[in-house]
């Protein structure tokens, strides 16, 4: 669980927690911030509400058969969209954006991971990774009866904000507005989603929490 505030006294709250049942486990993460007058609190709370709406739509679009990288792949597209929707990113379209490589430094993490008998499971790890996606966790052809993790994010990570600053893309960053952003961390929505027979998925997580 991690707690941010900012200097106007907005916070924010990140919580990944889970559970176990009958041996299996789970994996969930909520993002919420207590929005007040403050620039920076009203674009991190339309920050989270947009990334809650990508990981809805991510998950609706997970099919039998399709590669989980390509939905990856995906999510960083719609990613990009709303680093442009926001301002972070400016002079570019959204294309350009996640060509560019531009929301990896804002969201270096994969799209998601087995469940099973262990919270982070091997089921779904079956081959390496593009060099651009190193760090993902699932590349297997989604199948039914799968059960896996869709869990987008978008973060301030200054390490990763110093690389963007020191390239060649720097010119169409808003570092004024990543500067205001960044006390209060970062945004991550997780869900747990079964894959139908038949096509489609259960999504365990908005069934018990919405």
């Amino acid at each position: 669980m991690t707690y941010r505030k900012d200097a106007s006294g907005a916070p924010s709250l990140l919580v990944d927690a889970g559970a176990t049942c009958l041996g299996y486990c789970s994996d969930v993460t909520r993002t919420h911030v207590i929005a007040d007058r403050s620039d920076a609190a009203q674009t991190f709370a339309a920050m989270v509400s947009q990334v809650d709406a990508m990981q809805r739509r991510l998950c609706d679009a997970a099919k039998i058969r399709m590669r989980y990288e390509a939905l990856h792949d995906e999510s960083h597209r719609q990613t990009s969209a709303i680093l442009r929707e926001i301002g972070l990113v400016r002079d570019l379209s959204i294309e350009e954006i996640d060509a560019r490589g531009i929301s990896r430094a804002f969201y270096p993490h994969g799209l998601g991971h087995s469940l099973g008998l262990q919270t982070h499971d091997v089921g779904c790890a079956v081959t390496t990774p593009r060099a651009d996606n190193p760090f993902l966790r699932n590349t297997s052809i989604i199948e039914t009866n799968q059960v896996f993790t869709i869990e987008p994010g978008l973060y301030f990570i200054d390490s990763l904000l110093e690389k963007l600053r020191a390239g060649e893309v720097a010119k169409y960053i808003d570092w004024k507005l990543v500067a205001a952003l960044c006390p209060l961390g970062g945004v991550r929505i997780e869900d747990d989603v079964l894959v139908r027979e038949g096509g489609g998925v259960r999504n365990f997580t908005r069934e018990a929490f919405g």
